[in-house]
């Protein structure tokens, strides 16, 4: 299949200021609406071994309150029309960068981008020691609910630890270990902060119904004068090797097993991932997809089955993860997922199975950009291309090359990746 349409272009301005701040503007007036959406270079894996948790635990700082906006972000930001019950607001984090975005009505940039630059003049200085005692037993919490009495949620840390060699910046998870968060003082928390939360490792995207000129002057009166901060040192590609087959057995409190099989993969935006990305769709969607006809449907081994591929900015990896109906052989089910592996690197997909992955690739991908802002908006796209590649625009040249993507691409990725005995 070769592409023969193409996404309208999203055309954006980019600005750096004197700082090091790089602004990019995209003007969509369909509503009368503006997404301000911010990316920080700073993830977990900007952490240090026994300081972990800190890129995640100040994402919930930012939200507690700068020097002229007191009461706390949320209420600041919900008089200015944001709506935070919709996913209108939020803030993230991962091990590669700390994201936080608001859509108001198009009236209220000014107010916005007050409030959001005052959180990166001021914050250091306005954090209060309750704040951040109150902030660290939320996220605390969180570990507690997210990962250790979840079901299954012990295997996010699993991956950290044994698929990534001690020392590699994913080797531990995003949300850090209760004994570094325990450590934790305001004052390592402010140096976090004056390293990373600085204008020269800011992409800031305003996109929605706004003056391109008014916004751009804007932006230098607010964050402007806000100086940079240090040269950070960045972590390199590591894509991890492992010798052969790692097992772990693990016992929880779940009503049925499951197993987890995990590769290392592709960074982000490298060629390769684009291939796995199709990879998945054949291996996962749909009724007739390979996995799920032979383990849930044909076998009936098990009542789930999932394969995707996680791309991150150093390194990446690929997982599968079936739920094992109760009875049913684990053995078997490995076996089953191996199977298909090698078949699929060794004969190859189908030109049926080809275009139904591209389509629905292509469908979700479309629709994403339907948005301006919220996760996967074209907000979130343009700021991801230029923090990662330096192009705003370049999730178009990515959207271009999977189109691209052969049937004999899609072997070779398999059985570079895959079709192999190195995995956990």
């Amino acid at each position: 299949m070769t592409p023969s349409t193409s996404i309208p272009r999203i055309e954006f301005e980019k600005h750096t200021l004197d700082n090091g701040l790089e602004l990019i503007l995209h003007i969509d007036r369909k509503l009368p609406i503006v997404h301000v959406n911010q990316w920080f270079h700073v993830g977990s894996k900007n952490e240090k071994l026994g300081r972990t948790g800190f890129a995640h635990l100040f994402e919930h700082l930012m939200f507690e309150g700068s020097k002229n906006a007191p009461e706390g972000y949320f209420k600041y930001v919900e008089n200015a029309g944001g709506n935070l019950r919709e996913g209108g607001v939020n803030g993230t984090t991962n091990h590669d960068r700390t994201n936080y975005f608001a859509t108001v009505p198009s009236g209220n940039l000014e107010h916005v981008l007050w409030l959001e630059s005052d959180r990166v003049a001021t914050l250091a200085e306005a954090l209060t020691e309750e704040n951040f005692e109150n902030q660290r037993d939320v996220v605390r919490n969180e570990r507690r609910q997210g990962l250790e009495n979840q079901p299954y949620g012990q295997w996010v840390q699993l991956v950290c630890e044994n698929l990534y060699p001690a020392g590699h910046p994913y080797s531990w998870p995003v949300i850090g270990s209760h004994e570094d968060l325990e450590a934790a003082t305001t004052d390592d928390v402010r140096k976090f902060f004056r390293t990373f939360y600085t204008p020269n490792n800011l992409s800031l995207v305003i996109a929605g119904d706004f003056d391109a000129d008014q916004a751009r002057s804007l932006v230098e009166t607010y964050y402007g004068d806000i100086p940079p901060g240090p040269l950070i040192n960045r972590p390199t590609r590591w894509i991890p090797s492992l010798d052969g087959e790692k097992t772990l057995d693990i016992d929880d409190r779940v009503p049925q097993a499951r197993t987890y099989i995990m590769w290392p993969g592709p960074a982000r935006f490298e060629p390769d991932e684009a291939k796995l990305d199709i990879t998945s769709s054949i291996l996962r969607d749909g009724l007739s997809s390979r996995l799920k006809k032979t383990l849930v449907y044909d076998s009936q081994l098990c009542t789930d089955v999932a394969a995707f591929d996680v791309s991150q900015e150093i390194s990446g990896m690929y997982v599968a993860i079936a739920s094992v109906r109760p009875g049913a052989s684990i053995t078997a089910v490995e076996q089953e997922i191996s199977g298909q592996i090698h078949k699929l690197a060794s004969e190859g997909p189908t030109e049926e199975e080809m275009n139904r992955a591209k389509t629905a690739w292509e469908y979700r991908f479309v629709s994403e950009l339907e948005r301006i802002g919220g996760f996967g908006g074209k907000a979130d796209r343009l700021n991801e291309s230029n923090v990662y590649k330096g192009d705003p625009g370049y999730f178009q040249d990515e959207y271009d090359q999977l189109l691209r993507v052969t049937r004999d691409q899609i072997t070779d990725a398999a059985r570079r990746w895959l079709d192999t005995g190195d995995r956990l």
